[in-house]
């Protein structure tokens, strides 16, 4: 993934214009791909450079935005991720509620105040949007049969994705519970079934009670010998048995 935002700057007062632009500039993660003063030429522009980020003034000349991104949700082209620069605060409501799937922030004329951070944190904002749109992209992509499996729990066949197992922990009289950001799924398998049959080699062994995603291993304390992985924003600890120790380090160097 390319770490720079592409982005436009549609702004019909030239001076204004050139300023954002120039400040943009002093970004590293900007990368400014085009500008344009009209609603006409904002839609050749986007339609064109197809980029992933937009500064946006509400009133340009022939119209106001919402024309223009109306024109692109009519031709099919991706409409970028918005930042409203604007002096209204009626069109701002208006874009805030009804384009609120593409405006992402907002910045209130004249921002010349302060205005590194108000930038910083409108690049942050766009930033943020677009590891989103990334990995919704990515959660709704086919699964191919080498990243999942199916597990029988009591009432149902549950569909796992093998990325989303942080780790799986015995519950006693031959069951395990997959343990997932979104929750624990209990099986009907042993961990010794789930280590050898149904989960790929990157999933290990690293006591009697748990098997451990090598993927989502966060950091192994040498001293207390736990593996700490990340789960749901909380951090968990769990400890390597002593036969398990030498083999688990091995597979991570």
């Amino acid at each position: 993934m390319d770490s720079k935002l592409r982005c436009v700057v549609l702004e019909d007062e030239p001076g204004t214009r050139a300023d954002l632009i120039s400040k943009l500039m002093t970004f590293e993660e900007i990368e400014v791909v085009g500008e344009a003063e009209s609603i006409k030429k904002g839609f050749v522009l986007i339609s064109d450079k197809k980029p992933d980020s937009a500064f946006m003034d509400i009133k340009l000349i022939g119209g106001d935005i919402f024309i223009l991104l109306e024109k692109l949700k009519t031709h099919g082209v991706p409409i970028p991720n918005i930042v409203i620069t604007t002096g209204f605060n009626d069109y701002l409501m208006t874009a805030l509620n009804e384009y609120h799937n593409f405006v992402v922030q907002y910045l209130m004329k004249p921002y010349k105040e302060d205005w590194e951070v108000k930038l910083g944190k409108a690049i942050d904002a766009l930033q943020a949007a677009r590891i989103r749109q990334m990995q919704l992209a990515e959660n709704m992509r086919p699964l191919t049969p080498d990243q999942y499996t199916f597990v029988h729990s009591d009432k149902s066949i549950i569909q796992v994705r093998f990325d989303d197992v942080v780790y799986i922990e015995s519950g006693g009289d031959g069951k395990s519970g997959i343990v997932t950001h979104q929750g624990v799924i209990m099986t009907n398998y042993s961990l010794i079934k789930c280590n050898t049959e149904l989960f790929p080699s990157y999933f290990m062994r690293i006591s009697k009670s748990h098997i451990v995603n090598l993927r989502h291993i966060l950091k192994i304390n040498k001293e207390t010998r736990n593996v700490e992985v990340m789960v749901n924003g909380k951090l968990k600890k769990i400890a390597i048995g002593e036969t398990y120790y030498k083999s688990i380090v091995q597979n991570l160097i």
